[in-house]
């Protein structure tokens, strides 16, 4: 995201050695030590802190399941058993089984991702007016 101009510059450096993004792994790391510490020092923040994690990763696994049926079923039109099975039950299966689990996240949890969700859209569709 760096390197396509969503991000600071700064961010998208890699080390010469590593080849890693060095500046955005450190500025990431500050960032989730202080929100560790914050939440550590408050009442069952680390369980809402937990939360706010398992929403990404849910959400996260349910687009990687769209995505699977988007590129094989509808992109690349295959229609055989085997990729119907593969391709298209097994994510919705994956879907069925994971969206219930992200709707019984704390409500807090749930707004953010809602936000961020949000946020996203309106950069995408911010960047594709550009084009």
């Amino acid at each position: 995201m760096g390197r396509s101009g969503v991000l600071p510059g700064s961010l998208s450096q890699v080390g010469k050695r590593s080849g890693l993004p060095v500046t955005a792994l450190l500025a990431a790391a500050a960032v989730n030590t202080v929100l560790a510490v914050v939440a550590a020092s408050v009442d069952n923040g680390l369980s809402q802190l937990v939360s706010f994690v398992d929403v990404g990763a849910i959400c996260g696994f349910i687009l990687l399941h769209c995505s699977v049926i988007g590129l094989f079923l509808v992109k690349r039109r295959l229609r055989s058993l085997r990729a119907l099975l593969a391709c298209g039950l097994v994510p919705l299966l994956g879907i069925a089984v994971l969206t219930p689990v992200l709707f019984h996240i704390h409500t807090p949890a749930l707004a953010a991702g809602a936000l961020w969700l949000l946020v996203g859209l309106v950069v995408l569709w911010r960047r594709r007016a550009a084009f």
